[in-house]
């Protein structure tokens, strides 16, 4: 299982990577806090001070096709002071 989508990367989160050191991940709907914070630990190295989630149920879609988006969680993660996720 994919826990870790991708890092959201917006003039939102960036404003807050900078002034609060909160990093904003979109992950897995069906992960939870504790496994989230497992894997970000263990992958870069950092030690999470707080973890703040969102979900984001599916919305309907009417263009050409019907359809819905999908559904997916919204992590902010406040590291420790001094602590910092390298950018790739």
């Amino acid at each position: 299982m994919n826990i870790i989508q991708k890092l959201s990367h917006t003039e939102k989160t960036s404003k807050l990577m900078e002034k609060n050191n909160i990093f904003t991940f979109i992950c897995n709907a069906e992960s939870n806090k504790i496994e989230i914070k497992k894997f970000i630990e263990s992958k870069y190295k950092v030690s999470i001070e707080n973890i703040t989630s969102l979900v984001y149920k599916p919305k309907l879609k009417k263009q050409k096709y019907k359809g819905f988006t999908k559904k997916f969680k919204k992590i902010y993660v406040k590291l420790t002071p001094g602590q910092k996720i390298e950018i790739e």
